[in-house]
């Protein structure tokens, strides 16, 4: 699931999208710092990462989907 993530966030994701996303959730930083780190607008970064977030869930969705089609063994 985790290789899934990474080749989404690689693939299907612009550029900001990606470094963005990385800001928020690997370094941890919150929209007003991602926000001065980048010298973005607070409601672009945010607007920026709902997209993103949404991109990334139909992605991952469509991968469960397809896991789902095939039982685990016992």
């Amino acid at each position: 699931m985790q290789d899934a993530l990474h080749r989404t966030i690689e693939r299907d994701l612009t550029a900001r999208q990606r470094q963005l996303i990385l800001m928020y959730f690997y370094d941890e930083l919150d929209v007003t710092e991602i926000a001065k780190e980048t010298n973005l607008d607070k409601s672009t970064v945010s607007r920026t990462l709902k997209r993103a977030k949404e991109r990334i869930r139909k992605s991952m969705q469509f991968y469960v989907d397809y896991m789902n089609r095939f039982p685990a063994e016992m």
